[in-house]
């Protein structure tokens, strides 16, 4: 198969040289077809040699490589941070009030680490009014915070009742109808009537 192909190159070569005007030079069959085999032979016989046998300072590089750098992943693992000098400075980031907790912020001027602290509730500011005891309600306190409006009740004594003073007859009863008679509280002047029973006639 080779051989045919050589000779139809040939062949190709003469065809153009004629075609120029030039007498060819045809080389001889049998010579062509002994470089053939001397090519072909020379190919299956000839062997790429492996990569060590021609640079064999390649592996040694390579390992040398390899080696420097395990020892500096080593080194890195083995490596200890020595730790921070804080220096802490502090900050409030939210205000307490009497319903909710505040916060400082502390951070250190060396690493910038950070960590919040809360701050207690403040006490509620109250302004207490007081309402004295009267004829119908109790004394008490009350406590209202000015801040969140919060409120509460103290009792302090009950209520005293009223205190009347004489009974006057406005209606004097008889044997068949009841009279009718009132009287006034001293303190808030509330007039109470009360119905006088019928007189008996037997006495």
């Amino acid at each position: 198969m080779k051989h045919t192909i050589i000779s139809l190159a040939c062949l190709s070569l003469s065809v153009l040289l004629i075609g120029c005007g030039k007498q060819p030079d045809i080389p001889d069959p049998t010579k062509v077809s002994e470089a053939a085999s001397v090519t072909e032979s020379v190919t299956e016989n000839t062997t790429i040699p492996d990569q060590e046998a021609i640079h064999p300072e390649f592996t040694e590089i390579a390992s040398t490589i390899e080696t420097s750098t395990t020892s500096t992943s080593e080194a890195e693992e083995n490596t200890t941070i020595p730790a921070c000098a804080h220096e802490w400075k502090f900050k409030v980031t939210k205000q307490p009030s009497c319903t909710a907790t505040g916060v400082r912020t502390y951070t250190c001027k060396n690493c910038g680490s950070s960590y919040n602290e809360n701050i207690p509730f403040l006490d509620h500011a109250y302004v207490i009014s007081e309402r004295k005891a009267d004829c119908t309600n109790s004394g008490s306190i009350t406590h209202t915070c000015k801040e969140c409006r919060h409120t509460y009740t103290e009792k302090t004594q009950p209520a005293l009742g009223h205190a009347y003073g004489e009974l006057k007859t406005l209606i004097n009863p008889t044997e068949l109808l009841p009279g009718l008679a009132e009287h006034t509280c001293t303190r808030c002047q509330f007039t109470e009537q009360i119905s006088l029973p019928k007189l008996n006639p037997e006495k």
